[in-house]
């Protein structure tokens, strides 16, 4: 485990991303490593119809909702904090993650998927999928299982 030093946990703070927060929390740990909390914000349109003050409010806010739940996320956590850190960046998920990895030379990226199947995941894409397509580093990925699966499917 001493080859791994900086792992990187990519977060929506959806259930499924949650069913990977114990194993990464598990992994730096016993590696000793630090522990990066990746959550890729949606971009704010820069419409013109829309006033500047009211973006940089959707902003503060949208960033306000990542920080409130990564406060939620690491209640409890044993990592000490000095050892595990939020990141909050602004862009499309599955780049933004590659490209971080690649800036912080990550030695593991673990992160949830959401285990989409046939039309939905054609239509909605994988973020996992291009991020082990594509991250120079190895990629864990974990899909939720049991009541964590029905409530991502919306079906709890």
């Amino acid at each position: 485990m001493d080859v791994i030093k900086h792992i990187l946990y990519a977060t929506d703070f959806s259930p499924a991303a949650g069913a990977a927060w114990p194993l990464a929390q598990s992994l730096a740990e016993k590696a000793g490593a630090t522990l990066s909390v990746l959550h890729v914000m949606p971009q704010v349109p820069e419409d013109f119809r829309i006033p500047a003050t009211i973006r940089d409010a959707m902003r503060e806010e949208i960033r306000a909702r990542g920080e409130e739940a990564y406060a939620s996320l690491t209640r409890g956590t044993t990592l000490s904090p000095d050892r595990v850190a939020l990141v909050l960046v602004t862009g499309v998920a599955a780049a933004e993650i590659v490209l971080h990895a690649r800036a912080r030379e990550i030695d593991l990226i673990i992160m949830g998927t959401h285990g989409y199947a046939g039309l939905t995941r054609w239509l909605l894409g994988s973020v996992a999928q291009h991020v082990i397509r594509t991250a120079s580093c190895p990629v864990l990925t974990v899909r939720p299982v049991g009541e964590e699966m029905a409530e991502e499917r919306g079906a709890a």
